[in-house]
């Protein structure tokens, strides 16, 4: 199917984009979590034929408030979509509220007319805040974000200003419309992740607003979360659908949905900041489907918080046996209570010494430590015994011998006495062989304005590593001294110079290298 008309065929039939409040919790996060699914799944069904959600559920939004789980949903009624809410004990057995739908259709021929869906909603201690998407139908069937206000979350008064966010410039990546996202606030300030699509591919951007949730400011650096690589799990879709901050280790996580069009899996991302930048998980996707199961055509836009009355992270998702609205779905993971404050991964040719500290440790019965490389799922290459239960700090230190040069993942299973475990996430680290002189391609290349350039000594030598013009003339000297055995980089900053082509030389010892490299301003 065609990018843009599949894009469209979503927006208008599906529309399955997710919004969720953000959780401000001092929780201890290692990362990424196993979940288990709830064996009574799904736990919020369709309505009764001819209701107004009798087709199914494209989305939903859950906060925690005392002791009591409230759901705002979107229900289909295969012609419109509206917003209904439901309560919970446990979020296990929901009961919809008597009023639905609690946020309905607006006049004929206003934005909102043909649709009202994707409810995020924050709850600031006073007033219930939500952002919706709203549809005007067809043939233009354009969707923007409004916003409403609830003393209770039951009755809402939509805002005067609505829409309070629109669609891009035409061409821009959210050019084609804008709906769903996310919601937090911070202070005075209310955050807003929101999708877009262009035709191509749908990305997260992010928004925020001083004045209540009416007026924003889009971010200039948007998208915010990008789609992955041609050939990776989330290459044409990054929809942004929950944020969890770990104020332990000051770590936002973001959990969004990727996948090609109704293959959609979860995965997550972290950021030491609000505002980003977002790195993603090499562990991604962490949320799949179950073959056979209720749920074994896609899993998506997960709403995750976490719960301090049973210590356990809730994650409520859509999914779905066939195409369409899905259902909603619960699974859970249980936190285990070991603070990680640190873990790195350093090469020294060929053994990788992994190091890691923890702050605090419950019932830890030890690590296992996991090695990826390439395309090949995490192995087990070792494991180091836990301090069980303490208050004071403990560092850790394990070493991976014998291994071949190239690019390798280093993640951590730890493990309590109950035999519950969770994962750490990954670092990175590059393993180069020392027994050769060698002069390594310059990253990134192109470039503009600074490059990395490494090299590699044999043994202690006299390494000379100079920039030469086009015409092989010599221009700049980066390195002339005796540096010791080992691998070395020069970050080489190209502050006065034109595009062109350029070329770098290394001599150390009998070894001379040339390569090329190019700048583009």
């Amino acid at each position: 199917m065609d990018r843009l008309l599949e894009f469209i065929f979503e927006r208008m039939y599906l529309k399955v984009f997710f919004l969720v409040t953000l959780s401000l919790l001092s929780i201890n996060v290692l990362g990424q979590v196993d979940w288990t699914k709830y064996g009574g799944n799904p736990v919020l069904l369709p309505g009764a034929p001819f209701t107004w959600d009798d087709v199914g559920f494209p989305s939903a939004s859950v906060l925690l408030i005392g002791s009591t789980y409230h759901m705002w949903y979107t229900g289909n009624d295969g012609s419109n979509m509206r917003i209904g809410h439901a309560t919970s004990p446990d979020g296990i057995i929901w009961t919809k509220d008597h009023a639905n739908p609690v946020l309905n259709l607006g006049t004929p021929g206003s934005w909102d007319d043909y649709s009202v869906f994707f409810p995020t909603v924050v709850y600031d201690g006073v007033t219930y805040h939500m952002w919706y998407t709203g549809d005007d139908g067809p043939p233009a069937q354009n969707e923007n974000i409004g916003h409403a206000t609830s003393p209770n979350g039951i009755n809402w008064t939509k805002d005067p200003m609505n829409p309070v966010m629109m669609s891009g410039t035409s061409g821009s990546w959210d050019g084609l419309g804008v709906g769903g996202g996310f919601a937090s606030i911070e202070g005075s300030t209310f955050h807003l992740w929101y999708d877009g699509g262009d035709g191509t591919a749908i990305r997260s951007g992010h928004a925020t607003s001083t004045d209540g949730g009416t007026t924003w400011v889009k971010d200039p650096s948007n998208p915010v979360l990008n789609v992955g690589s041609p050939t990776s799990w989330d290459y044409d879709r990054a929809q942004v659908s929950s944020i969890i901050y770990n104020p332990n280790t000051s770590t936002y996580y973001m959990f969004y949905c990727g996948g090609y069009f109704l293959s959609w899996k979860i995965g997550y991302a972290t950021s030491p900041s609000i505002n980003g930048p977002w790195t993603k998980s090499p562990n991604n996707p962490i949320f799949t489907t179950t073959p056979s199961g209720w749920d074994s055509y896609y899993v998506s836009f997960p709403c995750v918080i976490y719960d301090g009355n049973t210590n356990n992270y809730k994650m409520w998702y859509i999914g779905n046996n066939a195409p369409g609205a899905g259902k909603i779905g619960l699974a859970t993971s249980l936190v285990v209570p070991v603070e990680l404050t640190s873990f790195t991964a350093t090469a020294n040719g060929k053994e990788v010494t992994l190091n890691w500290s923890t702050a605090t440790e419950l019932n830890n019965q030890g690590f296992e430590v996991q090695r990826k490389f390439g395309s090949n799922d995490f192995v087990t290459v070792g494991s180091v015994r836990g301090n069980g239960t303490t208050t004071a700090s403990n560092n850790y230190t394990f070493i991976d011998k014998l291994i071949d040069a190239g690019k390798y993942f280093y993640r951590l299973k730890q493990i309590d006495y109950s035999g519950t475990f969770e994962y750490s996430d990954a670092v990175e680290v590059e393993v180069r062989i020392l027994d050769k002189f060698t002069l390594e391609q310059n990253y990134p290349n192109p470039f503009n304005p600074t490059t990395t350039i490494g090299y590699i000594l044999q043994e202690k030598s006299n390494a000379k590593l100079t920039l030469l013009n086009a015409l092989g003339e010599e221009i700049a000297l980066l390195v002339n001294e005796e540096q010791e055995k080992g691998y070395h980089k020069v970050e080489f900053d190209s502050k006065g110079l034109s595009s062109g082509i350029y070329f770098y030389k290394l001599v150390a010892k009998d070894f001379v290298s040339v390569k090329k490299m190019m700048l583009v301003k």
